[in-house]
């Protein structure tokens, strides 16, 4: 049975430990946690310690794989691509509730979660890390951004596309064919009726731009394991990244462009999903270290 680690021990952690348990075909040794003292426990399972002993961790426990159970985009990306660093080859689990109706040739992306009554209709994609909370609807043929999230019995229909990293409030609707930019918030109950662009607040309905998304300033705020700018900001020719018209200094720069989930491992051939690997790789059915191991969802 292969052993995986929850990281995160939040409201979010609590819902991802119920998903695995309710799956089946995993154990789950324990749960990871920032600023948490080992011994304690986490909605029964131990607290096996801080995320900055992960390498220690997994190798005494023997750890196959891990979940990322943090609901901030932000926040889950930073601890993914430090994790992935830490313990290169540490596979990147993906997990679908059972309950969740996946139609054939949707594809659910390395680390993402799909809960209770979430819907993917045909050829949906779900990119790396993404959320599908309970009851969410993907459309046919639409695509969710690596990192982003779809609240409680979000609707986003047959075509629409969501960026990476954007966050859709719950109960929001989006019709045929609308774009949501990059690392853009739309906000609960809201009817998306036309494109939104990047790095944008918007809810009502029909929905309407209301600010700029400032979420890249609150990130600089953060612990400096979280500072991870994305690369569509503006930068200086110092490689600063420039925020309101202000340099601010350097920090960690964010990976090549690629997989969502470099440095991480994955494998071909999973329980209800098959990876979507070249030919060779997913004959041998070696692992795949360090590249996305995107999954076509076929009925059972």
């Amino acid at each position: 049975m292969e052993k995986i680690i929850v990281i995160g021990a939040g409201g979010l952690a609590k819902s991802l430990l119920d998903i695995v348990e309710r799956t089946g075909g995993r154990e789950i040794v324990g749960v990871v946690a920032p600023r948490r003292a080992g011994g304690e426990r986490f909605s029964g399972y131990p607290i096996l310690g801080d995320d900055d002993q992960l390498a220690v961790i997994v190798e005494r426990h023997g750890i196959d794989g891990a979940i990322v159970a943090i609901g901030d985009n932000w926040r889950r990306a930073a601890v993914a691509r430090a994790a992935g660093e830490m313990v290169p080859g540490l596979r990147c689990v993906s997990v679908i509730h059972p309950s969740a109706q996946v139609a054939r040739g949707a594809t659910v992306g390395c680390g993402a979660v799909v809960a209770a009554a979430a819907v993917l209709d045909s050829d949906a994609r779900v990119g790396d890390f993404a959320w599908i909370n309970i009851g969410a609807a993907v459309g046919h043929d639409a695509a969710v951004g690596t990192f982003a999230s779809l609240g409680p019995h979000v609707v986003a229909c047959g075509a629409a596309r969501i960026g990476a990293y954007a966050a859709i409030g719950v109960g929001a609707n989006l019709i045929h064919r609308v774009s949501v930019g990059e690392h853009t918030v739309i906000g609960a109950g809201s009817t998306v009726t036309r494109d939104v662009p990047a790095y944008t607040v918007a809810y009502g309905s029909p929905a309407r731009a209301i600010r700029a998304h400032r979420q890249y300033e609150l990130a600089i705020s953060h612990n400096a394991r979280y500072r991870t700018p994305p690369r569509s900001r503006p930068r200086t020719a110092d490689g600063a990244v420039r925020v309101r018209g202000q340099a601010l200094a350097r920090v960690n720069q964010a990976p090549a462009r690629g997989c969502a989930c470099r440095g991480w491992g994955s494998r071909a051939g999973e329980g209800r999903t098959r990876a979507a690997a070249r030919p060779r790789e997913a004959a041998r059915g070696e692992q795949a270290v360090g590249r996305c191991s995107a999954r076509v969802v076929t009925r059972m």
